[in-house]
């Protein structure tokens, strides 16, 4: 009796494996957009994922996350297979170094920063999500502007063109914000969080206004 009910138990636990993949890869729904929802009934429903069981697919997601966030944070996972077993060994992202020096030398580039800067309230949104995915979902790497969507291209080309103290690039096509615009998105981030209405950042001595 054990031993038929093993290949059932095999098939039940394949299935699983199946639904967290498949939860895993939903996730790239999030990709250019940063500020839609993920509806997770929806997915656990086509999942066929039972009620009393999706806090643990929610949880299983987090802490991947918290994981990748804090712990491998500049760093990538390898699967080594071998004769002596099989392996996960962690390697430093490569030139990942680089740019974070470029990014903390950012200070030393000469761009003059305007003690007044306007902002639409679509590009104060769009830059905190600009800033979320280059802390949390790039971990730190620049964005590729050969890559991204046709639409985040272009949001990106115009704020480099009115604001260029918010961008810098490593001359490879790879854009990073400045470490002024990391401090101006984690003010808007912080004014959204709290559900803060606001129209007007002080950083410095720079005034950002927000324009409705």
């Amino acid at each position: 009796m054990e031993a038929s009910s093993l290949p059932s138990k095999s098939k039940d636990l394949s299935e699983v494996f199946s639904k967290i993949f498949s939860c895993i890869d939903a996730l790239q729904a999030f990709k250019d957009k940063y500020d839609k929802k993920l509806n997770l009934d929806k997915l656990f429903s086509l999942l066929h994922i039972p009620i009393q069981e999706r806090k643990l697919y929610i949880q299983l997601i987090l802490k991947f996350q918290d994981l990748f966030q804090d712990v491998l944070n500049g760093f990538e996972l390898k699967h080594i297979q071998s004769q002596k077993g099989s392996y996960l060994k962690t390697s430093k992202v490569k030139n990942e170094s680089n740019k974070k020096n470029q990014f903390f030398q950012d200070s030393a580039i000469s761009l003059k920063i305007p003690h007044e800067i306007y902002l639409t309230k679509g590009e104060a949104n769009f830059w905190n999500d600009f800033i979320y995915a280059f802390k949390h979902v790039r971990r730190g790497k620049g964005f590729d502007i050969n890559k991204e969507s046709l639409e985040t291209c272009n949001i990106i080309g115009k704020l480099r063109k009115k604001h260029p103290y918010l961008f810098f690039s490593n001359g490879n096509e790879l854009v990073y914000p400045t470490k002024f615009g990391m401090e101006l998105g984690s003010k808007i981030t912080c004014y959204i969080k709290v559900n803060r209405q606001f129209d007007e950042i002080l950083i410095d001595n720079v005034r950002v206004i927000i324009k409705k």
